[in-house]
């Protein structure tokens, strides 16, 4: 029968590559984290410069694809995130169960600016799609200066009525 027990101590050689290994997985985790938000915003940049080129009164559609899409790329930040913190904690097990110093470290705060980012993106871009909806007037209203052409009426424009406005 065999011992279901506690699990023998790898070697120090099987150490040195679980190490190794845990180490590379923990910095390929931390650089997802942040290169994924400046994809998110390339992308999303490409996408709006298209719209607006080629199908302008559409754009809202192309803003709310955007905010949805972002909050796609939360929740993969946040498994990313996880990853990390996954990496960290074996790298940790494994430094102690060795005799070494622990020096991995798992510091979120350090991510917490990507997800600031993204977050303030998906934000943003929900309410351009409401500023944008056709049939909704949420134009920003400018004071008019005396004098301006803008503030002359002319014939062709009808008079401004409490209606109207």
């Amino acid at each position: 029968m065999i011992d279901q027990g506690k699990p023998a101590p790898p070697d120090p050689e099987t150490r040195r590559t679980l190490l190794s290994e845990l180490n590379e997985r923990s910095r390929w985790y931390a650089a997802q984290v942040w290169q994924v938000p400046f994809a998110y915003l390339g992308i999303v940049g490409l996408v709006i410069t298209q719209v607006v080129d080629k199908h302008s009164d559409q754009l809202w559609l192309a803003f709310i694809g955007a905010g949805v899409f972002g909050l796609f790329v939360l929740w993969h930040m946040r498994d990313l995130q996880d990853g990390v913190r996954r990496a960290v904690l074996n790298l940790q097990s494994l430094e102690r169960g060795g005799g070494l110093i622990t020096l991995a470290q798992y510091k979120p705060r350090y991510l917490r600016p990507f997800f600031f980012v993204v977050g303030l993106a998906v934000i943003a871009s929900f309410l351009a799609s409401y500023g944008l909806y056709p049939g909704t007037n949420h134009s920003v209203q400018h004071s008019v200066v005396p004098g301006s052409p803008s503030s002359t009426v002319s014939a062709a424009s009808p008079s401004p009525s409490p209606r109207n406005l």
